[in-house]
């Protein structure tokens, strides 16, 4: 019906959120084949917007089948058209998905960097659970990094960004499982069970049955770092 119309916007969208739907199912094919036709179409009209989100896209669908240099050259040519921009969150987003690549990479030094520079664009926007999720990001790769103390003090912030968001029980129980990885780190056992309390409380009142496992198999962490101890 879109593709009937005089105007090329509509179908754009559809395009993208087929491409979506076929990247949700592993369907890189027809997800890529979709992407391609939107940025087609947007280049076409213009839109500049459409053309970045089209890239990010074929950039999704490159990482998700392990291309990781043809993800990364999406990822690029898209954070090259958002620098024009000026646009912040767009310029975020790549971010965190460029991210995604260097951790593919085991650079961690590139994720910590990206991961970062992502986070400050964010926490001048208006979406505080995603300024979250990037801490917690952060956190995650200072800890690769062995900064504990470091990845602590990320995980503490993204709590209070989540706690600003209203406090999605799923973000805050992964920030909790972060920060408990450091509390190990650092040899704090205590603390560290009380972050995994903490993040079973939530799994169990969300009834998040994947966290509470998730909860547990850590729990069998943390007590075999209290024997060792």
């Amino acid at each position: 019906m879109a593709a009937g119309l005089p105007a090329r916007s509509l179908e754009i969208v559809c395009q993208q959120r087929l491409g979506s739907l076929r990247l949700e199912r592993m369907d890189f094919a027809e997800a890529g084949r979709h992407y391609q036709r939107s940025l087609v179409l947007a280049e076409a009209e213009f839109d500049q917007s459409a053309v970045v989100a089209a890239c990010l896209g074929l950039g999704d669908t490159a990482l998700a089948a392990d291309d990781l240099t043809g993800a990364s050259a999406w990822f690029e040519r898209s954070a090259r058209l958002a620098e024009a921009a000026a646009d912040e969150s767009q310029r975020a987003a790549i971010g965190r998905r460029k991210a995604g690549v260097a951790r593919r990479r085991s650079d961690w030094a590139a994720v910590l960097e990206l991961s970062q520079e992502a986070a400050a664009r964010l926490a001048r926007g208006t979406d505080p659970s995603v300024t979250a999720a990037a801490m917690n990001e952060v956190a995650e790769a200072q800890l690769v990094l062995g900064l504990a103390a470091a990845a602590t003090t990320s995980c503490r912030e993204a709590l209070a960004w989540a706690q600003q968001a209203g406090g999605s029980p799923l973000l805050e129980a992964h920030i909790r499982f972060t920060l408990a990885d450091a509390a190990l780190a650092l040899g704090r056992i205590t603390e560290a069970e009380r972050s995994l309390r903490q993040a079973e409380g939530l799994s169990l009142a969300s009834g998040h049955m994947g966290l509470l496992v998730e909860t547990y198999y850590m729990e069998i962490g943390r007590a075999s770092c209290r024997e060792r101890v």
